[in-house]
């Protein structure tokens, strides 16, 4: 059993090896280095290596998928902080983002308004979108849940959205 799980670490570590130019690069070029092999497993001695590796792996996925939860954490605390943004006050920015300011994957043709809705406290809430917005609705790791305007339900007529929690 021990061996099959080095050999399945060895197995997933290998699809994380980056090509470098035109040429693949084998799991026995990568490691070759660092992983000692005996009978076409790993030595006993390189088994902390593979571990290690992992580990580096999986903070490393940790960081990217945190990202969106965390820059949207750091701009809804900001809105809350410097302009008291509350369930029924929401900020709305005046002009396109530039370059000063940080705002994830914020682009410079759009003037946004962002609102934060915490359903543990508030419970359920119906959200009504005016005729011609154009926006959607998103959970906190900035997954779509609902489009508002033309490509939501309600086709830019403007409506109403209830949002339950989970």
């Amino acid at each position: 059993m021990k061996s099959l799980t080095i050999n399945t670490i060895l197995g997933l570590l290998c699809l994380a090896i980056p090509a470098f130019g035109q040429d693949s690069v084998s799991p026995q070029q990568y490691f070759s280095d660092r992983i000692q092999m005996e009978d076409g497993q790993p030595a006993v001695e390189s088994i902390q290596e593979l571990y290690d590796e992992l580990d580096f792996q999986r903070a490393v996925q940790a960081y990217v998928w945190a990202t969106p939860f965390v820059a949207l954490s750091a701009m809804f605390e900001s809105q809350d902080r410097d302009f008291g943004a509350t369930l029924t006050r929401q900020g709305i920015f005046e002009q396109s983002v530039t370059p000063e300011y940080i705002v994830f994957t914020g682009n410079n043709t759009t003037i946004y308004s962002l609102g934060q809705l915490d359903l543990r406290k508030h419970g359920p809430i119906v959200l009504e979108a005016p005729a011609g917005a154009l926006g959607g609705i998103d959970n906190h790791w900035q997954y779509p849940l609902s489009d508002i305007g033309p490509f939501g339900p309600d086709k830019g007529k403007g409506g109403k959205f209830l949002i339950l929690p989970p």
